[in-house]
């Protein structure tokens, strides 16, 4: 059993989108997190909450991750912290404070400047730290097009003043890959992690997101599936998941969109060729428009936090919900989700 000085207090953590205040009584192995644009406030003990419309709250106890999506749910979550503790007697005890720890952000709709801006930072911070790990950021952005070093002005079809009059603004950035439209409804996940103490190269690590896009996709009964000569993750003919990677210090950081609930009319700006030949050009698709029914943001994320620390071999994480180079930004743009 572990010894008292070392059961982690139920941490407390607080930005834009609530705050979760337990009761400082609750001394057991487990992490909770608020994740959704609500204004609940959630004690523990008999766990009551306040606030307004649909929330999520994420409780894990060692390895075991449980959701709650309802106002319902969250009048129980002291009963499903027992009910994790259940399901994975004495895993959190087990997990060594000096395995490497995976660093969550879950921004909800952000700037895209600032993220990048967020990168950064995380690249520094990882390059001082010797226990290896690796940080992820999972968020949506405004209307935004951004050009890596296979891109070209010229795969945009719109002129500086259509995208003016749309909204939509145009980022180059320094990784690999072509054009990709960020839009509200696509999950964006930037994973910076370093390769030397995760026994990767660069090829590695583009393998293993195309492995966790792939699994993310299985988990929502689509077969996701990689060509060589096309990048991406594509659903029959169209790519759902567009995949980037930069390297910076032996530290690789970018990393993958995934079309969830996206309007795909959209997609019409650009004029990407699918290969290098230029003899067809990607098609778009989403999750939704496969499925024809809802596949939930909130389970999206879930099953990627899983999928990475699986395939990346990280066995701990700590959540976030803000951090202070973050503005929140509100949706200007709305775009429904396509069904076509």
């Amino acid at each position: 059993a572990m010894k008292a000085k070392n059961k982690p207090v139920l941490r407390l953590l607080e930005g834009g989108y609530g705050t979760i205040t337990p009761d400082p009584r609750c001394q057991i192995a487990a992490q909770a997190v608020m994740a959704g644009p609500q204004d609940y406030r959630v004690y523990g003990g008999n766990a009551q909450a306040t606030g307004r419309g649909h929330g999520v709250i994420t409780i894990r106890v060692g390895r075991v991750l449980i959701y709650l999506e309802d106002r319902e749910a969250l009048l129980s979550w002291t009963r499903a912290i027992e009910k994790a503790k259940e399901l994975d007697e004495g895993a959190a005890m087990n997990v060594s404070d000096a395995s490497p720890t995976l660093e969550i952000y879950l921004l909800g709709l952000v700037d895209f400047d600032d993220i990048q801006q967020l990168q950064r930072r995380l690249v520094y911070e990882l390059g001082d730290r010797e226990a290896g790990g690796g940080a992820l950021i999972l968020c949506e952005h405004p209307p935004t097009i951004s050009v890596g070093r296979s891109g070209s002005r010229g795969h945009i079809r719109l002129d500086d003043e259509q995208l003016r009059s749309l909204g939509t603004a145009v980022r180059w950035v320094n990784r690999g890959g072509g054009c990709v439209l960020h839009l509200p409804g696509q999950l964006a996940g930037y994973l910076a992690l370093p390769l030397a103490t995760s026994g990767l190269d660069v090829r590695g690590y583009l393998d293993g997101l195309h492995r966790v896009l792939v699994g993310v996709l299985g988990e929502f009964d689509l077969e996701g599936a990689t060509h060589p000569d096309r990048p991406g993750v594509f659903l029959g003919n169209a790519r759902v998941a567009s995949v980037g990677v930069a390297v910076n210090r032996w530290i690789a950081y970018h990393g993958f969109t995934l079309n969830v609930s996206t309007f795909l009319e959209p997609f019409e700006v650009l004029d990407e060729p699918a290969s290098s030949t230029g003899s067809l050009m990607i098609r778009q698709t989403s999750m939704e428009s496969r499925r024809q029914r809802p596949a939930p943001m909130a389970k999206v994320r879930e099953a990627v936090i899983r999928r990475v620390e699986e395939v990346f071999g990280l066995e701990r994480h700590h959540l976030y919900t803000h951090h202070p180079l973050i503005r929140r930004k509100v949706r200007s743009n709305a775009y429904a989700p396509s069904l076509g």
